[in-house]
């Protein structure tokens, strides 16, 4: 009985956080949007949004974050609750099964499901629900922490992490304290399943984007099925741990897919729509500010497209460009925040290394979009995509899906300021923008698959070369199994590691300092933290060096970025005077080597003389400089 209220509680927080606010805007607009999956995404993206917003102005006003949601909680759940008569329920209850029985819904949704599945194996096959997977994970966990205990948004990572200001975008984190603080979860187990939440709507948003474009339904469950089962992203997301990527992503489709479902029906925007789209700007913003980028140069493309097709500037223009004004003055003090905080460390954001074609090579099983696992599935994919847009630009002339295409194009070139250098170039690097072509691919592949079953024949071959193309899409659910068994690799956390944060709650002061595990990575001047240790300030309070990643998006205390760089030059030699020295002025007293055992500390072998083992159970070994006098 408690887990089922348990449970219940945990899909109340769901909803109350993820719809409720955004139905009470579409509701308070009266806005009517016929269109039941674009219904459904946009009051995702405006409860997004105002959740968001209510975040910053929180922080800006010094009130406490949960009890201002709170409020608005309250306030939009008796608002609907007295907005649905029960001729209202009854005509949304007819609309809502009417759109939803039928075939190509509820095989969208089966593709989601089989979706979920995967992402949850991933944990399954971990059988460690501790802590989320992948590199940054444990920041985001971090923050999420602080959310939660200030019940405010953080201005700094004192004295945990030497991050003298925080302005980094926060949406993400928002949500899963909130959820946190809802559901009783632990934040860590929290940011597991919004992670998870977020991944699954993603695909959601992806399938009525696809239809919106296309008008075709087909082309939508075949795209759908492909970024769920074959591309490596947005899968891959939740072993890197980009979390606030997935949500930022998400709301920048919404935007794309609501303003384009009104140019294409030849629609004027509403004065209500004055309202939504600025809120959902600010959405994008809060969440991710390379999401942010990507959806401004959309934008800007979009406008100067049709005001060349029309010869003017349309009323679609006018209303784009003043709702961007409206929301940049709404976000403007934390707009200005990052501008005055962002690069104020000497470390190097953009080495040409960080753009070369070599470290997406080097990175190539994580960051390629392929079929069954090997080589010429690559090629395979970059055909598709060739094929099909000199498809789409010969046969349809459909202006905005060559404006899409040509703005995922733009993308690549404007991500590396090497090669096309404009202002902001490289802000949005190639990565990212490789990381996301799950979006393009999976448009052109439901129009490639969508156009092949189109084909009216009576010949043998073709309906026998259909089936075997569904077959293999099918099958091709195998090509994420190999990730999700692999897996296990990109996990930090596990029992025995909670085993040793015990201890180090039993046994040691709130404010020892530990050095953890971390490496330099090879194509940018950044540390990183690479076991459980990074996840000591989460479990036990206690603070650690380096933090998970520095890399100069925020003001950092340089005398301590500086000697944690020290420690990586001389790591080989940790038993000499040198590395003991710069431990002192570190104030580190103990050493954490987590049960993942990776990272510079982990090639060591300490000797007496300068350490002594205070913890050694099951691969996890904790250590204490000896006080010499």
């Amino acid at each position: 009985m408690i887990e089922f209220l348990e449970i219940l509680r945990l899909i109340f927080s769901i909803i109350i956080i993820f719809f409720i606010p955004g139905i009470f805007c579409v509701f308070i607009l009266n806005k009517s949007i016929k269109n039941l999956n674009l219904f459904l995404i946009v009051v995702f993206g405006l409860s997004v949004s105002f959740v968001n917003l209510v975040g910053l102005y929180s922080y800006l006003l010094a009130i406490d974050f949960f009890i201002s949601c709170s409020a608005l909680f309250i306030v939009a759940l008796i608002y609907v609750l007295l907005k649905l008569n029960k001729s209202n329920i009854k005509n949304i209850l007819k609309k809502t099964i009417f759109q939803v029985y039928n075939t190509n819904t509820v095989v969208l949704l089966l593709i989601i499901f089989i979706s979920l599945l995967i992402r949850y194996s991933i944990y399954v096959v971990n059988n460690q629900f501790i802590a989320p997977i992948g590199v940054d994970s444990s920041t985001h966990t971090f923050i999420s922490k602080l959310i939660l205990e200030k019940h405010v948004i953080p201005s700094n990572l004192l004295p945990y992490y030497p991050i003298k200001s925080f302005s980094y975008h926060f949406g993400f984190h928002s949500l899963v304290a909130l959820f946190s603080w809802l559901s009783g979860l632990e934040i860590t187990i929290s940011v597991i399943i919004i992670s998870l939440f977020l991944s699954i709507c993603l695909l959601f948003i992806l399938g009525t984007f696809i239809t919106v474009i296309t008008n075709n339904k087909v082309a939508a469950l075949f795209g759908t099925m492909f970024a769920g089962w074959i591309s490596i992203f947005p899968f891959y997301y939740l072993l890197w741990g980009r979390f606030t990527f997935i949500l930022g992503i998400s709301l920048l489709i919404i935007i794309i897919t609501y303003i384009l479902y009104f140019i294409k029906n030849d629609t004027n925007f509403t004065q209500k729509d004055v309202i939504i789209l600025p809120l959902m700007y600010i959405g994008v913003f809060l969440s991710h500010y390379r999401a942010t980028l990507a959806l401004v140069l959309f934008l800007m493309l979009l406008c100067l497209i049709l005001t060349i097709k029309h010869r003017k500037i349309t009323k679609h223009v006018l209303v784009i460009l003043s709702t961007g004004g409206t929301s940049l003055l709404v976000i403007f003090p934390w707009f200005l925040k990052v501008i005055l905080t962002y690069g104020k460390n000497s470390l190097s954001l953009t080495p040409p290394e960080f753009y070369s074609l070599e470290r997406i090579g080097y990175l190539k099983e994580m960051y390629s979009n392929y079929f069954i696992a090997c080589n010429i599935n690559t090629i395979l994919v970059l055909l598709i995509f060739l094929i099909t847009s000199l498809l789409v630009l010969a046969k349809y002339r459909d202006i905005f899906i060559s404006v899409f295409l040509f703005w995922f194009a733009f993308l690549i070139l404007f991500s590396n300021p090497y090669i096309f250098n404009l202002p902001f170039s490289g802000y949005l690097d190639t990565i990212t923008v490789v990381s996301l072509s799950f979006y393009p691919l999976s448009l052109l592949f439901g129009i490639l698959m969508k156009e092949l079953f189109n084909i009216k024949s009576k010949s043998k071959i073709l309906k026998k070369t259909k089936i075997i193309l569904i077959t293999i899409v099918v099958l091709n659910i195998v090509n994420l199994m190999p990730i999700v068994l692999k897996s296990q690799d990109y996990n930090y956390v596990f029992k025995d590691d909670l085993e040793a944060f015990k201890w180090i709650e039993n046994n040691t002061k709130e404010d020892q300092v530990f050095l953890v595990n971390f490496y330099k990575s090879k194509y940018f001047d950044l540390l990183e933290t690479t076991d459980a240790g990074a996840y000591i300030p989460i479990f036990t309070g206690r603070r650690v060096l380096p933090p998970p990643l520095i890399y100069g998006a925020e003001e950092t205390d340089m005398d301590i970025v500086l000697n944690i760089k020290k420690i990586y030059d001389i790591y080989d030699k940790k038993s000499n005077s040198q590395f003991i020295k710069v431990l002192k002025e570190l104030n580190i007293k103990y050493i954490y080597i987590g049960k993942r055992n990776t990272g510079i500390l982990s090639k060591v072998d300490y000797d007496g003389k300068y350490f002594s083992v205070v913890y050694s159970e099951n691969g996890v070994k904790i250590l204490r400089l000896k006080e010499r006098k």
